[in-house]
């Protein structure tokens, strides 16, 4: 199960790359049904999207004399997120599957976790139609051997399947910001830690880094609507003066 895959391992496993320019084209037929808004108002609450892309898996026996490579194919997830009102910040719970096959010939799947909170680098904008973010999180990866093959790293994590806690920091891009169908470009790096847990002795902090590169298919539920300022308060009114009547009035009482 060491070493690298072969070219051909991960040919049979592209197709939801296929998906992605179908995904791309619903979202800006989708465009001309948003409706328009305030500045505040061209960000939203809450949003699900499906995710599709490409990861690689790094050496998972990082500083021993053999290397443990999964290599890289196809990765699809789903996203749950929702923003505080200033629409600057957010919170985000995301997951994601993946197949693998080491030079081997090993089949094995990954399946990764995380909950993190997403920063808007730009402030929201009527004309801005590309809103970055960056984002952290933390969760866990797990690694699942198939029946027959040996658990990753040959044993030296513990028995099938071995689970480690993983760091993630990504940048990405909202795209189609007024409209509820848009696109979402996202590169990340998820960090595996590796020394926690079950593992052999090792001097250091032995990790993996897994690269993520997806797009996804966002519907978005909820404006965040700007708060309306109050009414400046007026002038106080001014009492009308005393016509001749009432001076008369005045007179005869």
């Amino acid at each position: 199960m060491f070493g690298t895959p072969p070219s051909g391992a991960h040919g049979a496993r592209r197709a939801p790359h296929r998906a992605l320019p179908a995904l791309a084209l619903l979202a800006l037929a989708a465009a001309p049904l948003a409706p328009a808004g305030s500045a505040s108002a061209q960000s939203h609450r809450t949003a699900v999207a499906l995710t599709g892309g490409w990861s690689n898996v790094g050496d998972l026996t990082p500083g021993f004399g053999s290397e443990t490579v999964l290599g890289s194919g196809w990765t699809a997830g789903l996203q749950v997120e929702t923003w505080l009102p200033t629409g600057r910040v957010g919170f985000r719970a995301s997951g994601s599957v993946a197949a693998r096959t080491d030079g081997n010939e090993d089949n094995y799947g990954v399946i990764n976790g995380d909950i993190g909170v997403l920063a808007r680098i730009l402030p929201p904008a009527p004309d801005r139609i590309a809103a970055p973010y960056a984002a952290l999180g933390f969760g866990a990866a797990m690694f699942r051997s198939a029946e027959g093959a040996q658990p990753v790293g040959g044993g030296l994590y513990g028995p099938n399947p071995i689970t480690r806690a993983v760091a993630v920091a990504g940048l990405g891009v909202d795209l189609l910001r007024s409209s509820p169908v848009g696109i979402r470009i996202e590169a990340s790096d998820q960090i595996v830690l590796l020394s926690f847990g079950e593992s052999p002795e090792s001097s250091g902090l032995p990790t993996a880094h897994n690269v993520h590169l997806t797009t996804g298919l966002q519907l978005r539920l909820g404006r965040i609507r700007p708060r309306k300022p109050g009414a400046p308060a007026g002038p106080a009114p001014v009492a009308a003066p005393a016509g001749p009547r009432s001076r008369d009035a005045a007179d005869d009482a």
